[in-house]
C-alpha cells in the first residue's frame, strides 16, 4: 500500500517537473530531489 501511494506521487511529481522546465527554480529543484528519492528507494525495493 505504502509502496503504491510512493509510486503515484513520485509520478505526479515527475509530471509537475516536466511543467515546470525551469532547473534553476527552487520548485524544480525540489521536486527532482524528491522524484531522485523516490526512484532510489523503489530500485531499494526491487532488489
Amino acid at each position: 500500500q505504502q509502496i503504491r501511494e510512493l509510486k503515484a506521487r513520485v509520478k505526479r511529481l515527475e509530471m509537475e517537473r516536466e511543467v515546470l522546465k525551469n532547473p534553476s527554480s527552487d520548485v524544480s529543484n525540489l521536486v527532482w530531489t524528491e522524484t531522485r528519492f523516490g526512484a532510489r528507494l523503489m530500485a531499494l525495493q526491487g532488489q
